[in-house]
C-alpha cells in the first residue's frame, strides 16, 4: 500500500479494519471553507474499547493532520466511537495533509455570464503517480479481507449549481455520486464506495472526486498546500 495512505491503513490493521471513513468538504465563494475527516469504529470494537477504557476523552485538541490549525474531537455516536479531525480555512493553502488535495479551477464564463468552476478533491492522492513498489498479492488480499464491508464516503457542499460529477469505477462496479442541486441554495454531492476500492485506487495513484458547476459569483480558485504540491 502507498505510504501516503499509511496512517489510515495502519489504523485499519491495528483495529482489524473495523472502521468507516468520511470526508466532508464545504466551500464558500471566497475560497474559504472547512474539511472534516471522521473515522467511525465498528460497534463491537467501540464496545470493547469503552468497556476497557471508559468513554473517550471528549476534549478538543489541536492536531496537525489536515493543517496546523486542525482540531481533533472524539465522541460516541449510535454506539460507535468517532474520531474526528476538522479544519476551518480562509484559503485552501491552509490545508497541508499529505494524502489529500483540494483544488478549485476557473473554467471561464458561459454565454450567459455565469462562472464555470471545477472542484477536485483527491484522497490518497499522489499527483496521479502510480505506486512503483513491488505489488504484494498477499498484502493486497489481506487488506481486502480486513476492509471488506467497510465504506468510504466523500461529501461536498458547494455554492454553485452542479453540471457534472464523476463516476468512480473499480473492477466491474461503478459508483455514481448522489447530487442534490438548487439554483438558490447551492449543491451537495456525495460518493460512497467500498474501502477496498478506495485502497486499490490509492495504490494506483490516488482517487479524484471531481465536480463542475456554475454560478453568477463563481468560487475563488486555489489549491491545498500538502507536501510535494
Amino acid at each position: 500500500m502507498k505510504a501516503r495512505f499509511a496512517v489510515l491503513l495502519g489504523a485499519g490493521l491495528l483495529l482489524g479494519g473495523c472502521f468507516d471513513a468520511h470526508y466532508d468538504i464545504a466551500l464558500n465563494n471566497d475560497g474559504s471553507g472547512s474539511i472534516v475527516m471522521d473515522v467511525l469504529l465498528d460497534k463491537d470494537v467501540s464496545r470493547d474499547i469503552l468497556q476497557k477504557n471508559g468513554k473517550p476523552d471528549f476534549k478538543t485538541e489541536k492536531k496537525g493532520g489536515l493543517g496546523k490549525n486542525a482540531v481533533e474531537r472524539r465522541r460516541v455516536e449510535n454506539g460507535r466511537i468517532v474520531i474526528s479531525q476538522s479544519l476551518a480555512f480562509k484559503t485552501m493553502t491552509e490545508i497541508s495533509a499529505s494524502d489529500v488535495d483540494l483544488e478549485v479551477r476557473d473554467l471561464g464564463r458561459t454565454l450567459y455570464g455565469m462562472e464555470r468552476t471545477l472542484i477536485r478533491f483527491g484522497a490518497g492522492d499522489n499527483g496521479g503517480r502510480r505506486n512503483t513498489d513491488k505489488h504484494d498479492p498477499f498484502a493486497a488480499g489481506f487488506a481486502a479481507q480486513i476492509f471488506k464491508g467497510h465504506e468510504m464516503r466523500v461529501s461536498m457542499h458547494l455554492p454553485c449549481t452542479v453540471e457534472s460529477a464523476n463516476t468512480l469505477s473499480y473492477e466491474d462496479a461503478s459508483y455514481v455520486p448522489k447530487v442534490e442541486k438548487s439554483w438558490f441554495h447551492g449543491s451537495s454531492v456525495e460518493w460512497k464506495l467500498p474501502m477496498v476500492a478506495m485502497m486499490a485506487m490509492s495504490e494506483a495513484g490516488g482517487t479524484s472526486f471531481t465536480v463542475t458547476c456554475k454560478s453568477f459569483r463563481g468560487i475563488k480558485p486555489g489549491r491545498s498546500n500538502g507536501p510535494g504540491k
